[in-house]
């Protein structure tokens, strides 16, 4: 597909100090990062991420983006490929580039939380992430970040998967905002942790978050009392979160662990699927429940006979973007679907007649 310009470029189109990074070792990727967080860095920092495996290890350090600039943006992508050694082209496939922490480093760690720091934004799009070693007791093995008040964050199409923090919490996801965040399609699967190995987002002071077209399926937590696994939304203060367009269901099997676990003023909810809810969001509109029809256990894809299936609310807060979390276009059929990926019926036409007669509203 053509390439778009991201909602970070088209804002800096009238900034005239703009650096660009092509990275293809993880060396390279460490020092793109560091290069970003410098104080006297230009206002505009793009980094492209070519196609492949990146990790995190004593020699590279963690893989952190500290933006120290008022009104810096900074861009982070990944899906690049190109002639020799170029980013010329981009998939919007995420799995195509992976960022792997280690024991004692996160994923990737974005810190936009310096007070100094008002109008600063960072964009992460087309990149997976993974951690299956992680042993520190925070909170994020795969992806955790801060965004103070006065900057914003912007996350679009992101897989997590195998984050692993023995006693840690929320090993897929963890971010803290007290500005204005952005989350949307993202999947996560396959993660543990002491507390929740799914996601968590964390709301506080005057800040906004908005997730939309998020899956998570899979994720465990090892606490002897049950804290849920999947998706933590707590408010504090005066902040607002809303979710919407989103499914979490088939974690801990625990029967009185929550998919869903809400806290605090200001939640609201959007034709969410889920299995069990905790807490008592301010709204929950258009709920779903039961089997999602996903394609298979621990994918969240959903399957042709998927009530998930144009099942999602058109613009919700957040956007449901271009594109989906394979790279796919984000709205086939009658609505978008609800959940980080779009189901598509499929290309060889006998089996699309198969489907046609048997899978999706038939018998």
């Amino acid at each position: 597909p053509p390439l778009l310009p991201s909602p970070l470029l088209l804002a800096a189109a009238t900034c005239d100090a703009v650096t660009s990074r092509c990275v293809a070792t993880s060396t390279q990727l460490a020092d793109a990062l560091e290069e970003a967080s410098h104080p006297v860095a230009d206002t505009t920092f793009i980094i492209r991420i070519r196609e492949g495996l990146y990790a995190s290890d004593a020699a590279t350090g963690p893989f952190r983006l500290a933006i120290r600039r008022a009104g810096q943006l900074v861009d982070v992508s990944g899906g690049w490929s190109g002639a020799a050694g170029g980013c010329d082209h981009q998939s919007f496939d995420p799995s195509r580039t992976t960022l792997i922490g280690g024991p004692t480093r996160k994923s990737f760690y974005p810190n936009l939380s310096n007070a100094l720091d008002t109008g600063a934004m960072a964009y992460l799009h087309d990149i997976s992430f993974s951690n299956p070693n992680y042993t520190q007791a925070d909170g994020g093995a795969c992806l955790s970040g801060l965004v103070g008040s006065g900057n914003s964050a912007r996350i679009d199409r992101v897989q997590l998967h195998d984050c692993h923090a023995t006693v840690g919490s929320h090993a897929s996801m963890r971010m803290d905002n007290e500005g204005d965040l952005t989350v949307r399609n993202l999947a996560a699967r396959s993660g543990s942790a002491a507390e929740n190995g799914g996601i968590g987002v964390f709301t506080s002071g005057v800040g906004t978050s908005r997730l939309a077209q998020i899956s998570v399926t899979g994720t465990q937590t090892a606490a002897s009392v049950p804290f849920g696994s999947g998706i933590t939304l707590a408010n504090f203060g005066s902040s607002l979160t809303h979710l919407a367009n989103s499914v979490s269901w088939g974690n801990d099997d625990d029967p009185l662990a929550v998919d869903i676990a809400t806290s605090g003023a200001g939640v609201v909810l959007t034709r969410t699927h889920y299995g069990i809810l905790g807490g008592l969001p301010d709204a929950n509109l258009a709920p779903g429940s039961g089997d999602p029809g996903f394609v298979a256990d621990g994918d969240p894809r959903p399957g042709p006979s998927s009530p998930l299936i144009d099942g999602g609310v058109g613009d919700p807060p957040g956007g449901s973007g271009a594109f989906d979390c394979d790279g796919h276009a984000r709205v086939v059929g009658l609505a978008v679907d609800i959940g980080a990926f779009e189901w598509a019926p499929p290309a060889d036409p006998v089996f699309a007649d198969y489907m046609q007669a048997y899978g999706r509203g038939g018998l």
